[in-house]
This record gives structure tokens, C-alpha cells and sequence, in this order.
């Protein structure tokens, strides 16, 4: 598709429902004009972020009955080109452009409530159209078949026969109602660590006795190679934690320290709080503490600044804060009552707020956050130097979501 040559605003794109139609459309900072550049059909379940150059939106569309697909779109609306369709009704989530624009990775897999599902995650060619698979349940050694989670300390494949027993049996006590085999796991791009390598997250395809699996956090190491050599490739960062309170982890822009964040799960003891370790491993040390009713969660922005919401569950009072990897500059940007700040509405599609674009304008001067009252959610933006605490309210609508800041 012809690239975009004429200058445009600095803008930030977001999706909305009218009814039973989802629209992608843009806000321009500059101007203060709403666009809409694409209104999807009845009932589709969609998803969306920003091209690394800012040029381009990358689309996740599920319709139910006619199929699914992988579109790219771009930030003037002028034209849309549709990459990829799945086979049946094989769903499609976090797909993801390298940062040198020549690939693109998502995760595909089947309708969970069919027997024996698959997982598959992929990648496209964007010159050659070709497609590989990087991870595929159906591969020999599939590391996702017998995955233990991180609280446990190991996996199955370090562990005798006896011990993986034993284990099951704990994990089957800690987060499942009723006993049963730890779940089949696939693995969820978050973000590229370079042109040849990505951040995995691991999510459950079945879960077992009805339980939850904890978050993992993986790094397939290159993507290069080919499908039976990846399984070996396939890199636990977040196992060696051994802790059960990281509700998200985010990994810093230039790929040294690992953020987690969240608040007690399972009876941890433990406050809700901010911690930041090297990814090359150590100790996490807390660079921000919370109440015990708060809920925390963190993103990696530019450099090595660190996003956070605090949701405080019993006064409803939401704040939203920034702060360096090594605890220092710790500043307020945006409170609010009887909200809820969010960086990004979760969907079966994926969360795309792991890019740094995604929340914080390309020239590093305004930020995008979701604020929810009363079950309606709106689009407020600020500025990354404090001022107001009282940010502008942009769109409002039941269901919004933020896609990202364009380019300029």
C-alpha cells in the first residue's frame, strides 16, 4: 500500500461502539478534530494498535459466522489491506508489527470449547507474504503441554515423574476449585525485545478444574529459527521470581529490568506494590508501595520511566502516577473520584498498552488513559509534566478503547 507522505498531526487512535458497530477513529492534539477511518460490521469483536513509525494501525477483527482477520489500516483512512484470514473460526490476538516493520507475529488458535485445542503463534513476511510457524501445540515437546507455573519453582521438563505429580497436586490445591492437571498453555506476543526476538506471555487454552493460571513471562530468543528448535528457545524470565503477587510484569524499553506490579493474590501477605529486578536476574527491590486495598499496575515508558495506576477498591479514589526504575522522581499526574484509571480495556484479542506508544504521545509530552465511572469509560488525555491534575476528557462511551498515539 502507497506510504503515507503527507504530514500529519500528532494524534492518538481509539475504538468505540455505536450501537452494535465498533468505529476506529482519532483525536489530533493539535486541532482538537475527531476522525473516523474505519466503522467494522455488526457484532465484530475488534482490537487494534499503532505501527513502531506511527503510520499505520494494525487490526484484529472477530465476526462470528463470517470469519476472522489480521487488517492493516492507515492513519488517514485512505487505505486498508487485509494480511491475513484464519482457517474457520480459529481465533486470532496479539498481533504485533517488529520494530523494523518487516514482520508480524500473532497467535493463533482454536474455539476453546472444542476438544483438544490448538495453539499456533506465527509470523508473516510483510515483503514475501509468507508465513511461519514459530510454536505450535501439535510440535514434539510443545514447552505450553506441561508448562508448571512460576510459584511452584521449575518446570516439568527439570522435574522426575514423581515430582510433576506432586506438583499438579499443588497446583491444583492453589488455583483450582477442584483437582486436576496444571492447563495447556499458548504463548501471547507483548512486545518485541528486537527485529529477531519477543516477549511472550503464557495464557491458559483449557483450564483445567476451572482454575487460573498464574502470568509467565517468556522471551523467544529468535524467531529465525526453525519450529523444532524453538521449544529449546523458548526463555522463562519470570520463573526464577518465585513469588505469586505480579498481576502484569512489563519489560523496560531498553530491555535490562523487568517491572511487576499488581496486588496480594492468594493470600500473599505482601502489600501491593511496584518492583523492578534485572532481567538478567536478581532480587526484585520495591520502588512503590501501596495500601493494602489498592490494586497496581505498571508499564515500561520511554527510558527507564515507569507508569502506574493506583486503584483503591473501598474509597474508589483512582491515581495515576510516574516514577523512575530506581524509585526516584515520583510524581502525581492524574486523581480522580469515584473512578478507575486503566491503561487499556483487556480483550480476547490481547492488550496492547506493553507499547510505549500506546499510552504516552510519540513526542513524550501527553499521556491516554482509560477512566471508568458508573460502568461508562472515557478517553481523558494530560500532560507527562503533571500541571492539572484534572486531565481533558475526549470521548466517553460503554465500551472504549485506546489504540495509540500516531506520528507525527
Amino acid at each position: 500500500m502507497p506510504a503515507l507522505t503527507r504530514p500529519q498531526h500528532q494524534s492518538v487512535a481509539y475504538l468505540w461502539q455505536d450501537k452494535t458497530k465498533t468505529i476506529l477513529s482519532t483525536y489530533d492534539k493539535q486541532t482538537g478534530s475527531k476522525k473516523n477511518l474505519l466503522t467494522f460490521s455488526e457484532n465484530a469483536s475488534v482490537a487494534a494498535n499503532v505501527s513502531p513509525d506511527g503510520h499505520w494501525i494494525i487490526v484484529t477483527q472477530l465476526t462470528r459466522g463470517v470469519g476472522n482477520a489480521i487488517k492493516l489500516v492507515r492513519i488517514d483512512g485512505a487505505y486498508a489491506q487485509t494480511l491475513y484470514c484464519s482457517a474457520s473460526d480459529n481465533l486470532l490476538s496479539s498481533v504485533l508489527l517488529s520494530p523494523n516493520q518487516h514482520s508480524l507475529v500473532f497467535s493463533e488458535s482454536s474455539n476453546p470449547i472444542l476438544a483438544n485445542p490448538q495453539f499456533t503463534l506465527k509470523r508473516l513476511d510483510m515483503a514475501t507474504g509468507k508465513i511461519q510457524t514459530l510454536l505450535s501445540s501439535l510440535q514434539p515437546g510443545y514447552p505450553g503441554i506441561q508448562t508448571l507455573p512460576q510459584a511452584l519453582g521449575g518446570t516439568a521438563t527439570q522435574a522426575s515423574s514423581q515430582q510433576s505429580q506432586a506438583n499438579i497436586h499443588a497446583y491444583s490445591q492453589l488455583f483450582m476449585p477442584q483437582p486436576g492437571p496444571p492447563p495447556v498453555l499458548g504463548y501471547l506476543a507483548l512486545k518485541w525485545a528486537s527485529n529477531s526476538s519477543l516477549y511472550l506471555q503464557s495464557t491458559s487454552l483449557v483450564l483445567s478444574g476451572g482454575g487460573i493460571p498464574p502470568h509467565d513471562l517468556y522471551q523467544l530468543l529468535d524467531i529465525n529459527k526453525p519450529v523444532e528448535q524453538q521449544s529449546s528457545n523458548l526463555k522463562s524470565l519470570t520463573a526464577p521470581l518465585k513469588q505469586t503477587n505480579c498481576d502484569s510484569y512489563d519489560i523496560t524499553a531498553d530491555n535490562t529490568q523487568l517491572i511487576c506490579s499488581g496486588g496480594p493474590l492468594y493470600g500473599d501477605p505482601r502489600r501491593p506494590a511496584v518492583r523492578v529486578e534485572a532481567v538478567s536476574g536478581q532480587s526484585l527491590h520495591t520502588v512503590f508501595t501501596a495500601s493494602p486495598d489498592d490494586q497496581v499496575f505498571a508499564r515500561a515508558a520511554r527510558d527507564h520511566t515507569i507508569l502506574f495506576t493506583v486503584n483503591n477498591v473501598k474509597t474508589n479514589v483512582a491515581q495515576f502516577y510516574q516514577i523512575n526504575t530506581d524509585g526516584s522522581a515520583l510524581k502525581l499526574l492524574a486523581s480522580a473520584k469515584a473512578s478507575e484509571y486503566t491503561f487499556e480495556s483487556y480483550t480476547k484479542s490481547g492488550d496492547n498498552s506493553y507499547l510505549p506508544w500506546t499510552n504516552v504521545s510519540r513526542d513524550g509530552k501527553y499521556y491516554a488513559l482509560i477512566s471508568t465511572t458508573n460502568y461508562i469509560n472515557s478517553l481523558v488525555i494530560g500532560k507527562m509534566n503533571g500541571g492539572s491534575s484534572n486531565p481533558n476528557k475526549i470521548a466517553t462511551n460503554l465500551q472504549l478503547r485506546i489504540v495509540g498515539w500516531t506520528a507525527a
